[in-house]
C-alpha cells in the first residue's frame, strides 16, 4: 500500500460522498488547458448587480450614495477599465489575475479619485 492509499486508509471509511469525489486519476488543475477561460462581464451588468447586491445593507442615504459613486464610475474611468480587461482577455488565458495586479489597479484609482 503506497503512502497515500495507507493515510486516506487511516482516516477510516469513506462516505459515500467523499467516495463519489475522489478520484484515482484525475488530479487537480488536470484538465485546466482544455477549460474556456471565463469571459469579461458586462460593466453595465456588473454594476447593476454590484447595487443589487449592496442595496439590502445599506441606509437610502447609502444607497443613494453609492449609486452616484457607481454612475461616476461608469461615467468615467469604467468604460477605460473594461476596455483594459477585453484587451488583456484576448492575449492572456487568466485576465482575472490581472484585475488583483497592484500595477493596474493603482493608477485606476488614482485616475478615479482625481475626477472626484
Amino acid at each position: 500500500m503506497d503512502s497515500n492509499a495507507s493515510r486516506l486508509a487511516s482516516l477510516g471509511p469513506m462516505s459515500a460522498r467523499d467516495q463519489l469525489y475522489r478520484s484515482e486519476s484525475n488530479k487537480t488543475f488536470e484538465n485546466e488547458p482544455v477549460l474556456p477561460s471565463l469571459p469579461v462581464p458586462d460593466l453595465k451588468n456588473t454594476l447593476d448587480i454590484y447595487l443589487d447586491t449592496v442595496r439590502p445593507v445599506t441606509t437610502e442615504d447609502e444607497f443613494r450614495n453609492t449609486e452616484t459613486i457607481v454612475k461616476n464610475f461608469y461615467e468615467s474611468i469604467g468604460p477605460k477599465l473594461q476596455e483594459s480587461l477585453l484587451h488583456r482577455a484576448k492575449s492572456k488565458r487568466n485576465w482575472v489575475k490581472f484585475v488583483n495586479s497592484f500595477p493596474f489597479i493603482l493608477p485606476l484609482i488614482a485616475e478615479f479619485n482625481l475626477l472626484h
